[in-house]
């Protein structure tokens, strides 16, 4: 059979590497090939938040706060840390970045206050969790980290009050809870964790309410919602989930007011949009639902407005940004749409102002960013993109502490 011009690397569906990325690239083609994920149907098929978005979170501060970005990256253990120009967008390294993460971080997260951030190790089977210094932005390990997990943990998302941690462990096809310490961000497992999920969780999103979440199955090709307990964070699977996406959905993320889901399907491409009924969960997908993206769609995320919706297509290097119908929640890609970015783009992070996405290049080892037109939502390159990180760049956090 000839070999597919596209390879799987946790939550991208990207294009094979030149010789030198390969190589870089090998061991963690190797570790994942020996997961018990059928993450090969992607590889195969044709054709990839943050609630809380997995990978990709931005908090809202004064502001007079100073602002900080963290990039996981995969092959080289560790988190870049930058200092971002609140005016231009532009990223500055800061003092003793990069920080030691353990093997393989797919993703990060940071808390709302500011104070924590998670990452999440897909080699080492755990969670490292860092103190931020509001002052620099500089990370220390908590006491305690790194914290297990179970195999091969995707993303860590956050509940929007910052005492529930879920952990999409792939391998394990189940989702891990923990309660977190505000005080010192140690993690401690909830009774009944873990819970089981579909074929291959990847990514879990949660409602503003913190009464659902979310969880985006890529092998399973559907999405499993569950009820949170407001007492101890058990989750329960609502009545008929799990619920149907398209093929290898990578990525679950919500609009702010938590009353629509998006789902990128990178199998072939697209975005299914699903209403939520706010109390029961349950999802239905609306009028005109998928809408297509671009090759890959990895990832896909909602400014704070909820207003537009822009996916990373990591299997031809471009960016799909749609206006979202306030009524109805279907898409419709802006002018101009869309836009080139780097070397296999899987994920987008937009700040907390909606003026600015940033852009994880897998395979260019940078962030591309880009300035959001307010009226348009065309995308121009900001002065200085992209930003150098560390080698295949897997997920980016924005705080503002």
């Amino acid at each position: 059979m000839k070999m597919s011009e596209f390879m799987t690397i946790g939550t991208h569906r990207v294009k094979r590497a030149s010789a030198v990325s390969r190589e870089r690239a090998a061991g963690a083609v190797r570790l994942l090939a020996a997961t018990s994920i059928a993450f090969a149907l992607a590889a195969c098929g044709g054709e990839d938040s943050a609630g809380t978005q997995t990978a990709t979170t931005s908090t809202v501060p004064p502001a007079s706060a100073k602002q900080f970005a963290y990039v996981a990256n995969f092959n080289d253990d560790d988190l870049s840390a930058y200092s971002v120009d609140a005016t231009t967008g532009a990223l500055t390294p800061i003092s003793g970045s990069p920080f030691a993460t353990q093997t393989y971080p797919e993703a990060v997260t940071v808390n709302a206050a500011g104070t924590f951030a998670f990452a999440a190790n897909d080699g080492s089977n755990n969670i490292s969790v860092f103190s931020i210094d509001a002052a620099t932005g500089a990370l220390t390990p908590v006491s305690g980290s790194p914290f297990a997990a179970g195999l091969n943990p995707k993303t860590v998302t956050l509940n929007p009050a910052g005492t529930l941690a879920f952990v999409a462990n792939g391998g394990d096809d189940n989702i891990a809870v923990y309660h977190i310490d505000t005080t010192t961000g140690a993690l401690t497992p909830v009774s009944g964790s873990p819970f089981a999920a579909g074929n291959g969780p990847n990514s879990v999103a949660v409602n503003p309410a913190g009464t659902f979440a979310f969880v985006a199955n890529v092998s399973g090709s559907n999405v499993s919602v569950f009820s949170i307990d407001s007492t101890t964070g058990a989750l329960t699977e609502v009545s008929g989930s799990p619920f149907s996406a398209e093929g290898n959905p990578y990525t679950v993320t919500l609009n702010p007011t938590g009353t629509l889901a998006f789902v990128a399907n990178g199998g072939p491409g697209n975005i299914s949009v699903y209403s939520i009924n706010a109390s029961t969960g349950v999802l239905t997908q609306v009028s005109g639902s998928p809408f297509a993206a671009g090759a890959g769609a990895s990832w896909v995320s909602i400014n704070s407005a909820g207003t537009l919706a822009i996916t990373a297509n990591s299997g031809d290097d471009t960016l799909s940004v749609f206006s979202i119908d306030a009524t109805t929640g279907a898409l419709t890609q802006v002018s101009g749409s869309p836009f080139t970015a780097g070397d296999a783009p899987g994920t987008v992070t937009i700040n907390a102002a909606g003026n600015v996405a940033y852009v994880t290049n897998f395979y260019g080892s940078n962030v591309s960013a880009f300035g959001i037109d307010a009226t348009t939502g065309a995308l121009t390159p900001i002065s200085g993109s992209p930003f150098a990180t560390g080698v295949l760049p897997n997920s980016m956090a924005i705080v503002q502490p």
